[in-house]
């Protein structure tokens, strides 16, 4: 009986390690693309690809203007003007969840 235990206790323990490995390999992977540093009254692009196709997409911009977006296959692409000097941020989400955020700084 012990030896029993101690095999579900290992097999526990590995698929524990397998999932907390799969899961820090996903999240370390940036899906969010786009410059960090922007001059003010400027326009960039920012894209985002996790591999997965949304159906409820969206974009969230503090500091800027979002002035389009767009989707195609899995990747996802806003276009966004940035305002006056200071610190900026955006995000992409589903639904009401934010799946990723990108601080920016705009000079």
């Amino acid at each position: 009986m012990e030896k029993k235990q101690n095999s579900i206790a290992m097999w526990k323990l590995i698929l524990f390690s397998v999932a907390f490995m799969a899961f820090n390999g996903t999240r370390a992977q940036a899906n969010l693309l786009g410059p960090t540093s922007v001059d003010e009254n400027t326009t960039h692009t920012y894209t985002y690809n996790d591999g997965i196709s949304y159906i409820y997409d969206g974009w969230n911009v503090t500091g800027g203007t979002l002035v389009s977006n767009s989707g195609s296959g899995t990747t996802y692409t806003a276009v966004v003007q940035w305002s006056s000097a200071g610190a900026g941020s955006v995000a992409f989400k589903k639904k009401a969840v934010v799946l990723e955020t990108l601080n920016v700084t705009i000079n």
